[in-house]
């Protein structure tokens, strides 16, 4: 079992062994070194199965080299008559057991004498050897389909940003403007000062000339909130533009406060206060059913709907082009960035004609939603190939997986083998005990 050295002895440049803490440490079968310990406590040699056993409980990699280990793991290390990645396998199979063993109220954690009665379903040696080499040749493709897999959100996002990035450009609707005799000129105009161009029919506009009215949330300490009031939408509302429902919290208001701080649909709730990547996110109102409020960590903005669309808005404020504007502006302050109204107000924003918005906003939604079914594909297949690994190292625990040899050493004689070989060990143990004792 592992043990915490001196926090004196940590160290980056290297002095002393790898240093490994616990699973924070762990990757897909060796841990990666963070920090070294020149003065260790207890060591793991070159082979050992590192088992994290405190917080969480279950986790495993492989040593790679001789290593301190800190309380959070337990160094095992396989009788030389067993195959170690065996063994490891065996350990992974019986993860969602182990994870469910340990105590503690603050941290859960298991102990030596719970590691030691881990109980091991023994293979014959050559079978453990076969039942190694088929899982290498298995999981590695499940590697690689993750790999592949894990892949995709990164790309989807990409794809919404180019979306975006094509909405406020005029490229999306290029075709459309094609199509519409009346805008048959699709040319694109000068910069002029601004931050790129767009077609001539098109025309940049500070967001001040198109808004109806802002107003900050209400501020009410904590122990307002409850269960059964009116619903305040909070920072953490605000998702990918949309409002997200859960979490709701509510509190119970005087009915002119509830009009004061109503929200319609076609209003734009803005994120006033979060971390400085996030500040500033929005969301759309939909259509509601019952009185919604907003707290002060937002904005709302109303528009002026006969002259610019909300929906359009609300995906600009979803662009590289806004998102900078607030990371560049926000007020930074302790953990925290801020935006004002006022910062709002003086956005340039790119504004096609009213009716060109309406088609940005149901190209961008029907683009969308293609990414989102992918997104929800991707996901289901992610959880199948998570459970893949489980339904392999299951067949192969049952004996499954590879085909049985009459002509094998039979379990029972490798047992004897091991025991022979510990008590071998503890024999030797004893003597050196007692020499040392007489010396």
């Amino acid at each position: 079992m592992g043990q915490s050295p001196p926090s004196s002895s940590y160290n980056s440049e290297g002095r002393g062994l790898p240093f490994f803490q616990g699973k924070a440490e762990f990757q897909a079968l060796y841990p990666r070194v963070v920090k070294f310990c020149d003065e260790p406590k207890k060591i793991a040699e070159t082979g050992d199965i590192l088992l994290s056993v405190r917080a969480p409980v279950g986790p495993t990699n492989l040593n790679k080299e001789k290593s301190c280990i800190g309380r959070g793991l337990a160094a095992i290390r396989p009788s030389q008559v067993t195959s170690s990645q065996y063994l490891l396998n065996y350990l992974r199979f019986i993860e969602p057991i182990l994870s469910k063993q340990g105590t503690g109220s603050t941290f859960t954690a298991i102990s030596k004498k719970d590691v030691e009665g881990i109980a091991v379903l023994l293979a014959p040696l050559d079978e453990q050897q076969r039942i190694v080499a088929k899982l290498d040749q298995l999981l590695a493709k499940v590697d690689a389909c993750k790999e592949r897999l894990d892949k995709i959100p990164a790309i989807l996002k990409r794809f919404r940003q180019s979306v975006l990035a094509a909405a406020c450009s005029g490229r999306l609707t290029a075709d459309w403007r094609q199509a519409d005799t009346k805008r048959a000129d699709v040319e694109r105009s000068s910069n002029n000062g601004n931050p790129f161009p767009v077609p001539v029919s098109w025309s940049w506009g500070f967001l001040a000339d198109y808004i109806e009215s802002m107003s900050n949330g209400i501020y009410k300490p904590e122990e307002f909130y409850n269960d059964t009031g009116v619903i305040c939408l909070r920072m953490y509302n605000i998702q990918d533009g949309k409002v997200d429902w859960t979490k709701l919290k509510r509190m119970n208001l005087h009915e002119n406060e509830i009009e004061k701080y109503s929200l319609k649909e076609n209003d734009i709730l803005i994120n006033r206060v979060n971390s400085r990547e996030l500040v500033g996110k929005a969301a759309l109102m939909p259509h509601l059913t019952e009185p919604v409020i907003f707290e002060s960590k937002n904005i709302r903005m109303r528009l002026k709907r006969e002259r610019i669309t909300a929906a359009y808005v609300n995906y600009l404020f979803m662009t590289k082009l806004v998102r900078d504007i607030f990371e560049e502006s926000a007020k930074q302050t302790v953990g925290m960035a801020t935006i004002s109204q006022p910062q709002i107000r003086r956005i340039l924003v790119p504004l096609p004609p009213i009716d060109e918005q309406h088609e940005i906003v149901r190209r961008v939604e029907a683009l969308f939603k293609l990414a989102d079914d992918i997104e929800k594909r991707y996901e289901k297949a992610r959880a199948h190939v998570d459970r893949l690994t489980q339904s392999i190292l299951a067949k192969a625990f049952r004996g499954e997986l590879v085909p049985q040899d009459p002509g094998d050493e039979p379990a029972s004689e490798l047992l004897k083998r091991i025991r022979q070989e510990k008590a071998s060990k503890e024999e030797k143990g004893g003597v050196r005990s007692r020499r040392t004792r007489q010396d």
